[in-house]
């Protein structure tokens, strides 16, 4: 992603308060926002001990819901 020139909006002290950007770049910017966030979400349930389907089957017979 190619850097984008932003443009301030500041207070009367000169303080940036607001960014504006364009559109498209916005958009690319929370794309890789999302995708970073899809990633972190896999790595942490990829590192969750998962339950065998045999083990949920038998729980699920024994609260009579299967």
């Amino acid at each position: 992603m190619r850097t984008q020139q932003a443009k301030y909006i500041t207070d009367e002290k000169g303080h940036k308060k607001a960014v504006i950007l364009d559109i498209k770049y916005y958009e690319k910017l929370l794309h890789a926002l999302e995708e970073i966030e899809d990633k972190k979400a896999f790595a942490s349930v990829t590192k969750e001990k998962s339950i065998p389907y045999s083990d949920i089957e038998t729980r699920l017979k024994k609260d009579n819901l299967l």
